[in-house]
């Protein structure tokens, strides 16, 4: 199986038909435009999140040419330009592995992409950091460099690892996915706090760097003491347009905003400060009905982030600051610019 080219003309007629139902092509490129494969299986990490927790060991799966596509179309133009790869932890693997497939990737010209992301801790880990993070610095990568930051635990790894990373490619849009909510219960509001406090420490890790975040929920967060408030900050920070221009508060405060302009309301400011909000909500501001006897009510957006709020008063002066990372406040180029 590892060695037979994919058919990759299975899915044409299902295809076709989800256009004749009026859908876009392009929804559906995933099935048209890239060759799909592995040439690495296995991982050494051990994550008991994930279904490789078992293995020990990253060996070669299949050669690049097994399911490279070359057919091209009336025009000479290939059908499959781009290349998607599903390895489990490339990078991790021995240097007589990584390094020649990574330099027949190469050699294709074609853009490629890892989609279960790279492990940014083996640019810090290996003796071979820098010329991981050289070689994919001169590649044809197709969209964003994505990697993975799970754990607070690795947050100095990660940190020496982007020094790096940000050296070789100072401009190349590098995204990271954010694991959350993994072993949450209803009852474990510590549990909950110290999830939450650490997804938006990566956050700010993140934007200092110049990076963007992509929240991945394990379904655990459905038991969290207010599961909703994953949603919202997936909804953020998963958005690009949203993550790197607002804080979390102002994207809570723009979907209260957005309600308030969709049903009626005058909206004179669409993003409000916290203090000032706090303010109109004390002077019941969101209590008076309009001129058509509708009260401007508080969107479940912000009514979620308040719950929070509500819940750990302790730490209520420590939300309201990660509540308010952004991206234009934090990004530090001197951080990478500076060889350490």
């Amino acid at each position: 199986m590892a060695r037979q080219m994919p058919y990759y003309h299975l899915y044409d007629s299902f295809v076709n038909q989800q256009v004749e139902k009026g859908f876009k092509r392009e929804k559906y490129k995933d099935y048209q435009k890239y060759s799909i494969g592995f040439l690495t299986r296995g991982c050494v990490r051990h994550c008991p999140f994930c279904v490789n927790k078992l293995e020990n060991h990253i060996l070669p799966y299949s050669k690049l040419q097994c399911f490279l596509d070359e057919e091209r179309d009336d025009n000479g133009k290939l059908i499959r330009p781009y290349i998607y790869l599903w390895d489990d932890n490339f990078l991790a693997s021995d240097p007589s592995i990584w390094r020649p497939l990574l330099e027949q990737l190469i050699e294709t010209k074609r853009p490629f992409q890892f989609r279960q992301g790279l492990d940014e801790r083996m640019l810090a880990e290996s003796p071979y950091g820098e010329e991981m993070a050289e070689m994919l610095s001169r590649s044809r990568y197709h969209g964003d460099f994505i990697f993975a930051f799970d754990n607070w635990k690795d947050h100095e790894l990660i940190e020496k690892s982007l020094k790096i990373w940000k050296r070789y490619n100072p401009k190349k849009g590098t995204k990271f996915y954010l694991f959350c909510g993994y072993k949450q219960a209803e009852h474990s509001q510590d549990k909950f706090y110290k999830d939450i406090w650490e997804l938006f420490q990566r956050i700010k890790i993140l934007m200092s760097y110049g990076c963007v975040g992509y929240v991945m929920r394990h379904e655990d967060y459905h038991k969290a003491p207010i599961p909703n408030f994953y949603i919202q900050i997936a909804r953020w920070c998963n958005q690009q347009a949203f993550y790197k221009k607002m804080s979390f508060w102002e994207y809570c405060y723009r979907n209260q905003t957005y309600w308030e302009q969709h049903s009626g309301f005058e909206v004179l400011d669409e993003i409000k400060s916290f203090d000032a909000f706090q303010k109109d909500l004390s002077a019941g501001f969101y209590a008076h009905p309009n001129k058509n006897g509708k009260v401007r009510k508080i969107c479940r957006t912000l009514q979620t982030a308040l719950d929070v709020l509500e819940m750990f008063p302790n730490h209520y002066d420590e939300l309201i600051q990660m509540y308010n990372y952004k991206m234009e406040d934090l990004i530090d180029p001197i951080l990478w610019q500076n060889r350490i």
